[in-house]
């Protein structure tokens, strides 16, 4: 089965999926490839890009964390991009659950950050024979993340127009190298098509009373992660450990701040400088991360950002920042249990931009 017959199927089955849904969302751009590094091949066109979604407006939801963010609109998005170089980089066709939070809202008129998180397929990722200029993205599958701010006004009762900007990103975590990661900038416009008989126009009478009584104090949290890197091409793969500790604050019912500390041990990078016979290869394998991060939560789910600085020089060090993203579980609803829960969580670790690996994640707030 071709590739165009494969997309065929599953746009036919997300399109009949999506007319038993509130909204759907059908969107355009254009954007340009972001050259983070020396090595990254030459961009020599406009990214463009293309969307459909299947949303859902939480404003006729009876959860409580739908009520805490003022009714987002929640659901799905396939997604096709071009990266800039058909020859080099090819297309990326992602697939990612969506929220976009009301920042304003007045009348006709709101403004949204419309944030997203899932996987996507490549189609040109490097390969030593066919494609070795790709040093961008080394394997076919691959993390992909959006964020837009976006204007919306609502035309009809079941029509909107959608216009922003944001950015999509594309890494692997180095679990397969090469992997600088694609950033790409984008321009973007999109008409929203409502199927069920309610309309646009918000009501302030529609929200529900919601009451919360989150823990106010600065309480400790402990988490470890799991992750796995490949040092160099078609190498083999190395573990990651990574310990940490620190302390948290709920702002709110429906987000948390947080500082800490993390020990990091880089297997690959102790295995390789042991290869070359360094005698520095266990001190230079670790790290420490000084971070401060901020949690959104809804519910049982926590989407979760991080930016540190390293408080050391290591082995393989490309900045001396460090980012995070994630998502984090929660088997207790955190509105009922706002103190001790237990969490795992899938996370996306940077240099910067330059994604370094995805941990796997177990913890415990106090």
């Amino acid at each position: 089965m071709n590739k165009l017959s494969i997309l065929f199927i599953i746009k036919f089955f997300i399109i009949k999926f999506a007319f038993s849904q509130s909204i759907l969302e059908v969107g355009t751009g254009i954007g340009y490839s972001l050259a983070n590094h020396p090595d990254f091949p030459e961009v020599n066109q406009p990214a463009y890009y293309g969307n459909i979604g299947f949303l859902y407006n939480t404003k006729f939801s009876t959860k409580g964390w739908a009520n805490a963010y003022r009714y987002p609109i929640v659901g799905v998005e396939l997604a096709f991009q071009t990266l800039g170089n058909q020859e080099v980089l090819g297309q990326a066709i992602g697939l990612a659950p969506t929220l976009s939070p009301m920042l304003w809202r007045k009348e006709q008129f709101s403004i949204q950050l419309k944030l997203g998180l899932g996987a996507a397929y490549l189609t040109r990722p490097f390969d030593k024979i066919d494609n070795p200029e790709n040093t961008v993205l080394g394997a076919k599958g691959s993390a992909y993340v959006l964020a837009f701010l976006n204007g919306e006004w609502h035309i009809k009762k079941r029509y909107a127009l959608l216009m922003g900007l944001g950015i999509t990103h594309y890494s692997n975590g180095s679990i397969s190298n090469p992997n600088l990661g694609a950033n790409v900038p984008t321009f973007y416009i999109a008409h929203r098509f409502l199927y069920k008989k309610k309309e646009f126009e918000w009501k302030e009478n529609q929200q529900i009373n919601f009451n919360c009584n989150y823990n106010k104090k600065i309480r400790p949290w402990i988490r470890a992660s799991y992750g796995l890197t490949e040092k160099s091409l078609d190498g083999p793969r190395y573990p990651v450990g990574v310990g940490g500790v620190g302390v948290h604050r709920s702002l709110s019912c429906i987000n948390r701040i947080s500082i800490g500390v993390e020990y990091i041990y880089h297997r690959g990078n102790e295995q390789f400088l042991k290869h070359n016979e360094d005698e520095s290869a266990e001190e230079e394998a670790w790290r420490l991360v000084a971070f401060a991060g901020h949690e959104f939560l809804f519910g049982q789910l926590g989407v979760i950002g991080e930016a540190g600085i390293y408080l050391r020089e290591h082995f393989g060090q490309r900045s001396r920042f460090s980012t995070k993203i994630g998502l984090n579980f929660y088997p207790r609803n955190h509105f009922k249990h706002p103190k001790h829960q237990p969490y795992i969580g899938a996370h996306i670790r940077a240099y910067g931009g330059e994604a370094e690996f995805i941990e796997m994640v177990t913890g415990y707030y106090f």
